[in-house]
């Protein structure tokens, strides 16, 4: 777990232990040194067997040499574990090579085109050794309406900070680098790791912000959490806004492949993979932690979906800014003359998504704690209650870009060309969605904890109520009208 992998769960019920003993083993492909000896004195050896997938023959031209590059960026993470060329794109092989060929033999790893409406990508359908977690076969499929998806992304978080992306139709070297960045996201997957939602939020602000840092180091720590674009970077900083490949993903490669020779049995191996955990303890993009999802479970804002960098409510108002941006100039950027008004809607719809996910980010912190797993042996608590004054800047967060009515939201200009009505009923169920967070059982129960061991050092449900109560009747205080959005808010 504190790595972060795709395992296969076992009962050990010849264990030594008192009780059903579970074991997992990480799910990971059969990667031997064809030269042990070379590999022994730390040279770089090609793998008896490298991964291989093959390309539907069914890809477009124009996305092939992309997605092939997605595959093949992971050739230099696996030089973290000595392997080189361990993972290689092929051809399906012709009838005159091999006639009994077919994408259907689970002996094949496939990626892929699946020309559906469906607005995504995934790996799945793998084959694995129930008695070791060997990969024999992986599956990545690319669906045609992924394309459609990465727009939405592109506008709603990086389009205010790079021009070229103010358009409903983008260059084929930009799509093509969007599709590349999510076929290295699901070949992570293949290769064994998960979401690693933590990995995105190890770099400070003010680093993603800078060109330099982003050259070198990407956003995030890793290719494969769940977040995509660099949405804090802001016009002038000139920062690149591809995803790549990131340091947590070169250790998990490293940890999970690397041979340990001297080691006869998998218990033997525990030693050396420990030491390789704790020697990087202290550096956060070395650090892994799966998704929260739902308001029960959402107590650390470093371990939410679509979020990056170590401050997720400053990262949340930079966010905000691209957002009223982009919102005012939808129209210039992607309409056309004689365009009806489907790419209007459904990339304003996609503003409101992204305006949701901040609010989660900073809502998380409201009566949260930050997470860093650890075993027994290494200093400190697993789990710290977050300091009083950041949840503080999440309610002002809240107050001010939540609460507060999201007039960027509500251009009339742009809200009479999709429909009649409905706008009011939007705003409605969003913000009932940020009451609901402030109210919800498992945050006060949290909050009611923290007090009784923190007292007066911790942000105390009694006070979070109050100021709530502030936020939302605000004109009763100021004795001042209440507009239709503040009214339902108050409901």
């Amino acid at each position: 777990p504190r790595v972060g992998w795709f395992t296969v769960r076992q009962v050990d019920f010849g264990s030594e232990e008192y009780k059903a003993d579970e074991r997992r083993l990480i799910r990971r492909w059969r990667l031997e040194p064809s030269d042990p000896a070379a590999y022994a004195r730390g040279e770089l050896v090609t793998p008896v067997q490298p991964i291989v997938f093959y390309l539907d023959p069914g890809t477009p031209d124009e996305w092939a040499p992309y997605i092939r590059q997605g595959v093949e960026d992971w050739q230099p993470v696996f030089e973290s574990a000595g392997f080189r060329d361990a993972i290689v794109v092929r051809d399906i092989p012709t009838p005159e090579e091999d006639p009994d060929f077919s994408l259907l033999d689970a002996r094949y790893s496939v990626i892929r085109y699946v020309p559906t409406m469906v607005r995504s990508a995934n790996a799945g359908g793998d084959v694995v050794d129930p008695r070791s977690g060997e990969v024999i076969r992986a599956h990545i499929n690319m669906y045609h309406g992924l394309d459609e998806r990465l727009r939405w992304w592109l506008v709603s978080q990086v389009a205010t900070a790079n021009p070229r992306f103010r358009t409903a139709q983008l260059t084929e070297e930009d799509m093509g680098e969007a599709i590349r960045y999510v076929i290295s996201h699901e070949v992570a997957h293949a290769v064994g790791l998960p979401h690693n939602q933590m990995a995105n939020f190890a770099f400070p602000v003010d680093s993603i912000r800078n060109p330099d840092f982003v050259e070198r180091m990407g956003h995030s720590a890793s290719s494969v959490g769940r977040t995509r674009y660099n949405y804090v970077a802001q016009p002038g900083d000139n920062v690149p806004p591809e995803r790549r490949i990131g340091l947590w993903d070169k250790f998990a490669v490293m940890w999970g492949y690397r041979p340990i020779p001297e080691a006869r049995t998998p218990y033997e191996e525990l030693e050396t993979l420990n030491e390789w955990i704790v020697e990087r303890a202290h550096m956060p993009w070395y650090r892994s932690a799966e998704a929260q999802f739902g308001m029960d479970v959402e107590w650390d804002p470093k371990r939410m979906t679509e979020g990056i960098s170590d401050d997720p409510v400053r990262a949340a108002e930079y966010g905000m800014r691209n957002l009223r941006y982009a919102a005012e100039n939808l129209m210039d950027w992607v309409l056309s003359p004689g365009d009806d008004y489907y790419e209007l809607e459904t990339h304003h719809l996609q503003l409101l998504t992204q305006w949701n996910r901040y609010a989660e980010h900073a809502a998380a912190a409201v009566g949260g704690s930050w997470t860093h797993f650890k075993r027994h042996g290494e200093e400190g608590w697993v789990f710290t209650p977050i300091e009083r004054e950041y949840q503080l800047t999440a309610m002002r967060f809240l107050d001010e870009h939540v609460l507060q009515t999201p007039t960027w939201a509500l251009q009339i200009d742009q809200l009479r060309r999709l429909e009649h009505a409905g706008a009011v009923e939007r705003i409605r169920a969003y913000q009932e969605l940020a009451v609901q967070r402030f109210l919800n059982h498992a945050r006060l129960a949290r909050m009611i904890e923290h007090e009784a061991f923190h007292g007066d050092e911790t942000y105390r449900p009694a006070d979070m109520l109050d100021d709530v109560r502030e936020m939302v009747w605000r004109e009763v205080r100021s004795r001042s009208a209440a507009d239709t959005y503040r009214r339902n808010l108050q409901r």
